[in-house]
């Protein structure tokens, strides 16, 4: 089929479909076919909608135009407050405990070794959550956890067997 596209208020054409990709077109691009009694929009023809060059600003959109609110404006600031959303709108839950200010605490009081365990892996939380790593900065977490405890447990295990001797 042979079409003629309207270009500065002048027909251009016969164009094939392959040749209508070298113009940049749009949705309202006004186009003619032969046995058609009047230009139409290129949204009138599917087959060319398929070509049709879709960056196309769009103008500014003003709600108060419409006389209703602007939901998603709504949703998004929600969203951008809440705590599980970063600044940049992406998901991103709350930061976990590091526990590094315990374990220095009890790996110095109870003269434990297994505390810097437990430091090591407070100290790689931050990195891991700021490297948006939600899951490892959650196991990093846990282990800290797990090894400040277990060397508050020794610590006082080994006060207990010192004083009780």
């Amino acid at each position: 089929m042979k079409y003629y596209i309207a270009r500065d208020n002048k027909p251009v054409g016969p164009l094939e479909l392959d040749e209508l990709r070298l113009y940049s077109i749009g949705p309202d691009t006004f186009i003619w076919v032969p046995g058609s009694p009047d230009w139409k929009e290129a949204r009138n023809f599917p087959e060319v909608m398929s070509i049709v060059s879709m960056d196309v600003t769009p103008p500014p959109f003003d709600a108060a135009k419409f006389n209703r609110p602007n939901v998603d404006s709504t949703v998004c600031e929600a969203r951008v407050n809440s705590e599980e959303y970063g600044v940049d709108g992406r998901y991103q839950p709350l930061r976990p405990n590091n526990y590094l200010a315990e374990a220095i605490v009890v790996t110095i009081l109870c003269c434990n070794l297994l505390g810097i365990i437990s430091i090591v892996y407070g100290s790689k939380v931050n990195r891991l959550y700021d490297e948006r790593r939600f899951d490892d900065a959650r196991r990093a977490s846990i282990n800290a956890r797990n090894w400040f405890v277990a060397t508050l447990i020794s610590g006082v295990l080994s006060w207990i067997v010192i004083f009780l001797r």
